[in-house]
């Protein structure tokens, strides 16, 4: 008997379990009695009334300024710089959430996804000098990982439709503000990254996805060749 031919049913006391066989019915059950010793450990006290400072978890999202001084990083819902060595400031400081913050390749713009507009999640960008901020993209899906070209004139993000669907690679244009398609929608990706090339940008994003023949293999590459769209499509692992 296979153990798809069997299911725990509970019967009775806690201390006592049934196995069912469905082929041959119910008058093969039999009870297993056992002892069960519940775990014992401390309950952790939280205090959520205290205002004396503490130390922040969850910091995500980090990314290395391009001369390698600064660090940006997301925590408690907004977006932070810090000097390495030196002590965070709070650069959004806001009621929204903000998260996945992304240099420009000259280090004067910070990207990062929030959902500060009211609606979904947009992409931002921050002049790091005057410390305005201005919305990048409006649209009815959730933009999020935002990636800077080398140039800074381009920049390709997730757009993630619902909680369970596959996000589509797009890409927005600094000089018309327009948003093309590089991919259809890929399944589990991770944030995209910029490899260039002479005349345009291959952009790489990891994907968990099995539906393509390397699919047996851990962690695969997906290239997207920019001015070749889909139809070039290259895939590599690590």
């Amino acid at each position: 008997m296979g153990e798809r031919d069997r299911f725990l049913l509970r019967v009775g006391r806690q201390d006592q379990e049934a196995f069912h066989d469905r082929h041959r019915g119910a008058d093969d059950r039999f009870l297993a009695t056992f002892t069960v010793t519940p775990a014992v450990y401390t309950k952790r006290r939280r205090d959520f009334e205290s205002r004396t400072p503490r130390k922040a978890l969850g910091v995500v999202r980090p990314a290395i300024s391009p001369e390698g001084k600064r660090v940006a990083f997301a925590a408690l819902g907004d977006i932070y710089t810090m000097t390495i060595g030196g002590k965070p400031m709070n650069l959004t400081k806001d009621a929204a959430f903000d998260t996945d913050p992304a240099w420009s390749p000259d280090g004067m713009q910070l990207a990062y996804a929030s959902d500060k507009g009211g609606t979904l999640m947009d992409l931002w960008v921050r002049d790091m000098e005057t410390g305005k901020a201005r919305q990048l993209t409006s649209i009815p899906t959730s933009a999020l990982g935002p990636t800077w070209s080398p140039d800074g004139k381009r920049i390709a993000f997730l757009d993630v439709d619902g909680i369970w669907d596959a996000p589509r690679l797009r890409l927005w244009m600094s000089q018309t503000g327009t948003i093309t398609k590089l991919h259809e929608p890929i399944f589990a990706p991770g944030n995209p990254t910029c490899r260039p090339t002479a005349g345009a940008s291959r952009w790489r994003c990891s994907s968990r996805t099995r539906a393509f023949p390397r699919g047996d293999q851990p962690d695969p590459h997906l290239l997207v060749d920019e001015r070749r769209g889909q139809s070039a499509d290259e895939w590599f692992v690590r």
